[in-house]
């Protein structure tokens, strides 16, 4: 007698409850296990309890960083098939993920369709290089500058006031540094 096969199992890493929640309502309808960690404080728990065939990875999560859970979980289970998706997504973030093992990097707002589709395409993982042992984290201070301004602007929708504010800069301030780097269109 052979024991039935185990579902598929997706861990979804979100900071957005009302995302997380209804993403993993459209995978359990589809007969995938979901599971929602907020943050990455309780990864490192996770895995040693479950396994994933996939993660959802958001890249700017409260308290955390989206890459450094994905470092994290592939460390853990080589084998996951991870996607990061993000709403304030660049080219470098986009490079980074995938050196990191990402398979995907998606941008919200998404169709579960498009999604579990992504998901659906997985392969075995190919060999990655040791990221410890890369030049994958050196990145000018320049960039990483202007992609965090590029961030706070679109959580401000581009009102130039209220992104100083939060940067803890002069609306001028900022203004100088908008001319050195304009954001991208």
């Amino acid at each position: 007698m052979t024991s039935p096969p185990t579902a598929q199992r997706v861990l979804l890493l979100e900071d957005d409850q009302n995302l997380a929640e209804t993403l993993a309502l459209e995978f359990e309808d589809v007969g995938i296990l979901a599971d929602i960690l907020p943050n990455e404080t309780g990864l490192s728990d996770y895995l040693t309890q479950h396994q994933p065939d996939w993660a959802v990875i958001d890249l700017r999560l409260d308290g955390g960083y989206g890459l450094t859970a994905l470092k994290t979980l592939l460390a853990a289970v080589p084998d996951c098939f991870a996607v990061v998706l993000t709403g304030y997504g660049t080219v470098t973030a986009a490079v980074e993920a995938m050196k990191l093992g990402a398979r995907d990097f998606l941008t919200k707002p998404i169709r579960f369709e498009n999604l579990l589709a992504v998901l659906q395409q997985a392969q075995p993982v190919p060999a990655r290089p040791d990221p410890d042992q890369a030049d994958l984290n050196r990145q000018s201070l320049a960039r990483n500058e202007q992609e965090y301004i590029a961030y706070v602007l679109n959580r401000c929708n581009g009102n130039i006031s209220q992104a100083a504010a939060w940067l803890g800069i002069h609306r001028q301030s900022l203004q100088r540094k908008l001319k050195k780097y304009p954001p991208h269109q």
